[in-house]
């Protein structure tokens, strides 16, 4: 498979749960190709962030966004220099240091706007939006409900999903959830259907909607969501009288979010204000260490009834 082919291809393996076989695709691409042009190269370029991205893979991602930004920037493509920019702004969010996240966004979207770069801008906005979010700064609903717009000018039904996702959060908006859920269904999209159970199943303590959550998303090899639902999946077993296994469960889900080097948004800080408290209550500080402990050490896989 050519390197400009394997690269157009990777939007597809996200939405049908198959980044991992397109990474290695893409990863084989851009080993095997010799003569090619840097334009080529800096798309193949993102698209390899975009795979390492959708499996959880911070790190690698970083690397081939900067790779790809360092090409725009020799080459002078402002419409890709500012959509590499966008990506790196959100990981650098994901990683807690919000500030340089709050520049990365800001330059993208002051590249994207005046191309008319509906793609790019309004990931620069969900950027923004989410470090306002985390700041608790009232503005993050009114910043993507702005890109919700965007997208939904660009008829793209997927990056529409995504925003209702956000914008749902914001608003804590079981609507919002369930409409990016049809959305999602409707084409196939692994990735956004996994995020809206997510926040469906956290929202209203569904197990079921959960598990659905947690099987899409170790299918796809997505360390990142799968911490969040296992935390999620650990509040509703508390409920259901299993503390020793919710600890374990929370455990789980710490191991997996040191293991991409993500930190936890305020919705999973949330979750733990309200978890924590009755896993002491129910076992005792030192079982609560204990099982946390063992879930941390032990994975996820341990836990299968």
């Amino acid at each position: 498979m050519g390197l400009r082919t394997a690269g157009a291809l990777v939007r597809f393996w996200s939405a049908r749960g198959l980044m991992a076989e397109g990474r290695g695709w893409l990863t084989d691409a851009m080993s095997a190709e010799g003569d090619v042009s840097p334009q080529v190269r800096a798309k193949a370029g993102f698209a390899a962030g975009y795979a390492a991205l959708g499996l959880g893979d911070f790190a690698d991602a970083r690397v081939q966004f900067e790779r790809c930004l360092a090409l725009a920037s020799d080459l002078g493509d402002r419409q890709l220099h500012g959509a590499a920019l966008a990506q790196l702004a959100w990981i650098t969010m994901a990683e807690g240091r919000v500030d340089e996240a709050r520049a990365l966004a800001d330059t993208s979207l002051r590249l994207a706007r005046p191309a008319d770069d509906k793609v790019t801008a309004s990931g620069a906005l969900n950027v923004l939006g989410e470090v306002a979010w985390r700041g608790g700064d009232g503005e993050a609903t009114a910043l993507f409900a702005e890109s919700l717009a965007l997208r939904r000018e660009l008829g793209d039904d997927r990056l529409v999903a995504n925003s209702l996702l956000l914008l749902g959060r914001s608003e804590q908006s079981e609507d919002r959830f369930e409409e990016a859920l049809d959305l999602a269904r409707a084409l196939g999209d692994t990735w956004s259907t996994s995020v809206a159970l997510v926040n469906l199943g956290r929202t209203r303590r569904d197990a079921g909607l959960l598990d659905e959550a947690l099987e899409l998303a170790r299918d796809r090899g997505d360390k990142r969501l799968e911490s969040e639902a296992l935390q999620a999946r650990a509040a509703v077993e508390v409920e259901q009288g299993d503390a020793a296994r919710a600890a374990r469960m929370r455990g789980a889900a710490e191991s997996l979010l040191n293991e991409v080097g993500a930190e936890l948004s305020p919705t999973e800080l949330e979750l733990d204000a309200d978890l924590l408290p009755k896993l002491e209550e129910a076992l005792g500080k030192d079982a609560v260490e204990r099982e946390w402990a063992a879930g941390r050490e032990s994975g996820a896989a341990d836990l299968e009834r």
